[in-house]
């Protein structure tokens, strides 16, 4: 979760720098094209996760749904 954050984070503020500097392009490519490819690989390791976990199947599904939220969110933002 804190990588995570930490990316993102890292992501917007360069994004938000390249737009400052009139720069719409490259912040576009810095804002999408750096945290997409993590959060798709965060996103699958919790679905891979959530198919091998023990527990109540609840919570496993619960799991899918906000990893699958959460990258839906995080991409569209």
């Amino acid at each position: 979760m804190i990588g995570g954050f930490v990316v993102n984070l890292a992501c917007t503020l360069l994004s938000l720098a390249l737009v400052v500097q009139g720069q719409p392009l490259a912040a576009l490519l810095a804002g999408h094209g750096l945290s997409v490819p993590y959060n798709l690989v965060a996103g699958v390791g919790v679905w891979r996760s959530a198919a091998r976990y023990r527990g109540p199947p609840g919570l496993a599904a619960a799991a899918r749904f906000v990893a699958t939220a959460g990258l839906g969110i995080l991409s569209i933002v």
